[in-house]
């Protein structure tokens, strides 16, 4: 800052000069400086709110990448998962197959020797003449032939 020269003294007229020059400088500084703080306070709240909605749509974007990437990683996951549910179903499914087949194999074979006892029965039946009757509870044996 430069100040004026003072009046007692012999103040030359480029002296005033520059001193008013000064004087219109800082005035100005100030005029801009009251500029600068009435457009802070108009917009200020405008950049605010631009910085942040701009900071959150940032953290948002980092948000969802990382949450596609980890579903990504879940899906994977459960897709390995079902695989091997799938393959250990199938192997046991195969296992309990060959299983059911044994013993449909068995019961076929026990019904046919089922049925060659029963033919075999009826043969003696007939070879003997011994009848058998069937009860309500149980089988009862008729032997007409006492006196042996």
């Amino acid at each position: 800052r430069s100040s004026p020269p003072p009046p007692t003294t012999a103040a030359t007229q480029e002296q005033w000069q520059q001193s008013t020059q000064a004087a219109k400088i800082e005035l100005e500084y100030q005029r801009l400086r009251l500029v600068n703080a009435e457009l802070q306070t108009e917009y200020e709240s405008s950049l605010w709110k631009h910085h942040t909605s701009a900071v959150m749509e940032s953290f948002s974007k980092r948000i969802q990448q990382k949450l596609g990437e980890q579903q990504m990683k879940v899906d994977q996951i459960n897709a390995k998962r079902k695989n091997m549910q799938e393959r250990d179903a199938a192997e046991k499914l195969t296992v309990l197959n060959r299983r059911w087949e044994e013993l449909i194999r068995k019961n076929q074979c026990l019904a046919k020797g089922v049925r060659v006892l029963d033919e075999e029965v009826e043969g003696y039946r007939k070879m003997t003449g011994v009848v058998f009757h069937q009860g309500d509870d149980d089988v009862q044996m008729d032997d007409s032939d006492d006196d042996m």
